[in-house]
């Protein structure tokens, strides 16, 4: 008898234990964990991908690129930066991301055609990346805090959560609802619903492989269910964690393909450069520009100069302004070099 109640307690006891250890994780905790595996597997990231846009009539635009990953806290900051490659309309220009946790990530672009680095508003985050339905936040992920979780169904192999924004006025869904799985946490899907509560917006993983022991989504597809028009990603050339030396050059994007976080400061210190081209810019201008001849004019009809003394003030106003617009790039102490030597200004 007493064997068989020391049989029925073990039973009891071993139970509740396995029904502890078995119990689905938190809300939190399958939030956490679907964010790492999506964005910060591995230490940093590298891969080569090719971005397939179908409009809804069959035609297709091709972009290939590299997207480096560096993780500046695992969970926490990121640095991204995407090096366009391919065609030759898009190549070498660059999008770069550093993502924040209690504030909007930092976003710019550098076009360069017109080698300008242009930063993305904060408002912008969910409007076309690169003329595609794929949005500028997807690039990094959606802050997670941004939204409200519910774990709504478990199945054998998924966690279906619903979500919702906590500011409703700066996106344009209403809520969404994403598959996450239960071995690798990888979100494996999401579909979004618009204002109305109708689907809308689809993104998907397609294929699943495993790089270097890590679960990694290879292939995915975002659609537009409104328009017809579909978005697939396909890294071609693999991916790669912690990377090694991809390339060198010159350019403003190819010297940062040499390890992840490498290149991350030639952007931040592009855009501190920016008013400095536009002084610089002003210089050239008054120096070789239409402005300039007109400018003489005018300075000998009033002050009846020959038109050699006037052009020479208007080049040596000009030169003023590049010199000021160079000097501004520059920290010095209480003191600032004067452009001749043994002069203090």
């Amino acid at each position: 008898m007493k064997k068989v109640m020391f049989t029925t307690l073990f039973l009891i006891v071993w139970g509740g234990i396995v029904s502890f250890v078995w119990a689905a994780p938190s809300v939190d905790e399958i939030i956490q964990k679907a964010n790492k595996a999506a964005y910060y597997a591995g230490d940093d990231g590298r891969s080569t991908v090719q971005m397939t846009i179908t409009d809804d009539q069959g035609r297709t635009r091709t972009r290939e690129f590299v997207i480096l990953r560096k993780d500046v806290e695992d969970g926490g900051p990121q640095k991204f930066y995407v090096y366009f490659q391919k065609p030759s309309d898009v190549r070498k220009m660059v999008f770069m991301v550093h993502k924040h946790m209690d504030k909007d990530d930092d976003r710019w672009m550098y076009l360069s055609k017109l080698d300008l680095v242009k930063r993305i508003a904060g408002s912008d985050k969910r409007t076309s990346f690169m003329g595609s339905h794929f949005f500028y936040e997807d690039v990094s992920g959606r802050n997670i805090n941004a939204d409200s979780h519910e774990l709504t169904e478990e199945t054998d192999t998924h966690y279906v959560l619903a979500n919702k924004p906590k500011d409703p006025d700066s996106v344009e869904f209403s809520s969404y609802t994403v598959w996450i799985d239960k071995k690798n946490f990888l979100p494996t899907k999401a579909e979004y619903l618009d204002k109305e509560g109708k689907p809308y917006r689809t993104v998907e993983a397609l294929e699943v492989e495993e790089v270097d022991g890590i679960p990694t989504v290879t292939k995915s597809r975002v659609a537009d269910l409104a328009t017809g028009v579909w978005i697939e990603f396909k890294e071609f050339k693999g991916r790669a964690y912690a990377c090694c030396v991809l390339s060198a050059g010159g350019n403003l994007g190819e010297q940062c393909l040499l390890v992840p976080g490498s290149g991350f400061g030639v952007i931040e210190k592009s855009c501190r450069d920016i008013g400095v081209d536009i002084q610089r810019g002003k210089a050239r201008i008054l120096e070789a520009g239409p402005w300039y001849g007109r400018l003489a004019m005018i300075l000998t009809a009033e002050q009846g100069k020959p038109m050699a003394e006037s052009r020479g003030e208007i080049g040596y106003g000009a030169s003023f302004i590049e010199w000021f617009a160079e000097e501004a790039k520059r920290v010095y102490g209480e003191t600032i070099p004067g452009h001749m030597p043994d002069t203090v200004n």
